[in-house]
This record gives structure tokens, sequence and C-alpha cells, in this order.
């Protein structure tokens, strides 16, 4: 598994055996997340417009029981925007991949909601959530990019001549003004 030295780990333990069985079993979900995304408890930072297909974390199930017990789970993903953005890939019998299909636009989308869904004869939940990072990806516009101004003399100084506005779609406030001459 030496691929997995680029990720960090969480571990998150649940208790999956019912409230009437007096034999619990520990059973536990590690989540692995790529070192090149930020998180900070349970979520995840993702800078907007990254390319894709790309990894995004890792879901490795793991039961105190007999392996073969293991093939009774299933993983489920229930999300806050459409699923068609992700992949839910199960590589083996206790090992899933998150893939991420489609990219995000911090604009439309800021945060999205992941749960995963681990069923045996109960259910249990883990909530994940992804933060969109904004980044510069949009060139700011003007209304108007010529202009022509006549200028008559003996004006008082200053003189307001006319108001520029652009307009940052990713509205970072993060727009130089520069003024060329012909």
């Amino acid at each position: 598994l030496n691929y997995l030295s680029s990720l960090t780990t969480i571990q998150i333990y649940f208790n999956l055996t019912s409230q009437f069985n007096n034999n619990e079993q520990e059973n536990f979900i590690q989540i692995l997340i790529p070192k090149l995304f930020k998180k900070i408890d349970n979520k995840i930072f993702i800078k907007e417009n990254i390319s894709v297909p790309i990894t995004i974390l890792q879901l490795f199930i793991s039961s105190s029981s007999s392996s073969s017990l293991l093939s009774l789970y299933s993983l489920d993903m229930i999300t806050s925007i459409h699923k068609n953005f992700f992949y839910l890939k199960k590589l083996d019998q206790q090992l899933f991949e998150l893939i991420l299909l489609k990219t995000f636009d911090y604009e439309f989308i800021q945060n999205i909601y992941l749960d995963f869904i681990l069923n045996k004869q109960n259910l249990t939940k883990k909530s994940i959530e992804i933060i969109i990072e904004n980044i510069n990806d949009c060139q700011p516009f003007f209304n108007q990019t010529n202009y022509f101004f006549h200028i008559q003399e003996n004006n008082q100084i200053p003189f307001l001549i006319y108001t520029f506005q652009a307009f940052d779609q990713d509205c970072l406030n993060q727009i130089i003004y520069q003024i060329q001459t012909s």
C-alpha cells in the first residue's frame, strides 16, 4: 500500500452491533485524505476548478469480527448536490474510493455535504463536509473597454472625468486598474 503514504489518516469508530446483542463487536471506518487537500476535523478543503477525475478520499471498513461478515455490509453515499459529481468506487470488500468527476465553481456552490452510510442490520452514518475554496479564476470585466474623453481647458483641479466600474465574479477584490493611452 505504498500509494497510501501520501494520504492523511482519520480513524472513526462505530459500534454496529444491535442494542439487543450482548456480544459487542468493534467496527470502524478509516478515512484517508490525500495530502493535496487541507483537512480540519470532518471538513475537506478543495480549490474550485481542480483537474478531474481525482480521488478526494478513501474509506476503509474494518471489523473486529470475522472478515467474512464484511460481505454483509454495504456503503452508500448521500450528497447535498447531484450524485453525478462523484463516483464511489469499490476497490475490494473493505476499501472504497471517492472520485470527483466534475469540478466545482465557488461562484455557484461553496459547501457540499456527504453522508456515508454503513449498513448491516442497523444503520451507521458518518458525515463529511467539502469546502470549496475560492481562487481568482475569472477575469474581471468592465461595462465598457474603450473610452474617448474630450476635456476642455480651465477646469478646476481635481476634476472628475469618469467613474470606471469593474465587475469581479470571484469577489476577491483583487482588481488592478491600469490606464493606457494611445
